[in-house]
């Protein structure tokens, strides 16, 4: 047996989906900062490492940023309205760049450490005999 239906257009009204996947609202100031921390990575090798927190302060800001933005969205409009927005962006960027001096200073301490120059990390070990 078969039973066929024909109800008018907008008969019945679907409900928008609760759960929207993250999305992409930052403009181009946002993604020309994101460019430029990825393309300034790898001239981090060639400059003097910078001070000794700089690059976990760094990191750290970023992190601070994109939580920021995160906890924007969701404040507003749920917990999954988040979106990818111009301080995102820029929270990342600061965190690759952060990352980045992180990874610099210790490959630089770790190489001092191995031709055996000061100014680096070094190991000092004990004779027990």
């Amino acid at each position: 047996m078969r039973i066929r239906v024909r109800l008018p257009k907008h008969a019945i009204a679907v409900p928008p989906p609760r759960y929207v996947a993250p999305r992409w609202t930052g403009h181009w100031t946002g993604t020309a900062v994101l460019a430029l921390a990825l393309a300034a990575v790898p001239l981090l090798a060639r400059r003097p490492a910078p001070r000794r927190g700089t690059g976990a302060g760094l990191a750290a800001a970023g992190a601070l940023l994109v939580l920021a933005d995160a906890g924007d969205d969701v404040a507003a409009n749920g917990p999954w309205a988040f979106s990818l927005g111009d301080r995102c962006l820029a929270g990342l960027a600061l965190m690759i760049v952060g990352a980045g001096i992180l990874c610099v200073r210790q490959t630089r301490s770790a190489r001092f450490a191995a031709d055996g120059r000061p100014g680096g990390l070094q190991l000092v070990g004990r004779d027990v005999n």
